[in-house]
């Protein structure tokens, strides 16, 4: 999926992916200083770019079975494995698209 549109917008407040995963993670990680068990996790990271070109999307929309497996897979070890994001105990993560921060 491409989106199109003029970049150029956003600084008439005209949201985009990007514009909304940065304010997400923005507000994430000012509200995680007081809650420990808030976090968020980037999509990306359950299914990028690299993803993409091995498991492309059939109809450039939706995962067909082996990415779904894929996207499971990693949120099972983002969420439940070490320093998961649901880990009992767990540390504040905050993924912004360009790897994921622990805290």
């Amino acid at each position: 999926m491409r989106a199109t549109g003029d970049p150029e917008e956003r600084a008439d407040g005209e949201l985009t992916l990007t514009a909304i995963r940065e304010e997400l993670s923005r507000i994430v990680n000012e509200r995680a200083a007081e809650d420990p068990h808030l976090g968020c996790l980037d999509g990306r990271e359950l299914y990028g770019e690299a993803d993409r070109a091995e498991l492309p999307l059939p109809d450039e929309l939706r995962p067909d079975t082996a990415a779904h497996q894929r996207v499971g897979t990693r949120f099972a070890e983002l969420a439940f494995g070490a320093d998961g994001l649901f880990t009992d105990g767990s540390r504040t993560r905050i993924a912004d698209g360009t790897g994921v921060s622990v805290s």
